[in-house]
């Protein structure tokens, strides 16, 4: 996609850029061939962008999970403010102890998404598929 933003310094394969009524002038199987390596180089093309696609979408899935183990970690830390407030203690109890597994849950999230570079997050994401 030479148009697309960021593409405009891309070269197009050879087989784009062909010949092709000079070069098939004595053979159809030409023409044949370069039909081939078009559609697999279109095919190809295709799959690493699905897959492009599919890392940015497990990295956005990926913060969506740690940013829902934050506002539920807030959640109930208000909860345990609230209940301590009105004196129902082991409501507080309850609500400080959610709090602090979604705030561990959030951590260990955190951490993990950290440790994945871009280089690295591609080849270990599609390792698992």
């Amino acid at each position: 996609m030479p148009n697309a933003r960021g593409h405009r310094n891309d070269k197009l394969a050879w087989f784009w850029s062909m010949d092709i009524p000079k070069d098939t002038e004595g053979s159809d199987w030409m023409s044949e061939c370069t039909l081939v390596y078009r559609v697999h180089w279109l095919r190809a093309k295709a799959t690493k962008d699905r897959w492009r696609e599919e890392v940015e979408i497990l990295k956005a899935e990926f913060q969506w999970t740690v940013n829902f183990f934050n506002k539920r970690a807030e959640d109930w830390t208000h909860l345990a403010v609230d209940s301590q407030t009105k004196g129902q203690h082991g409501a507080a109890s309850y609500a400080a102890r959610q709090s602090s597994m979604y705030g561990q849950l959030r951590d260990q999230c955190q951490i993990s998404l950290e440790s994945h570079h871009p280089a690295r997050a591609t080849r270990n994401i599609s390792s698992l598929f």
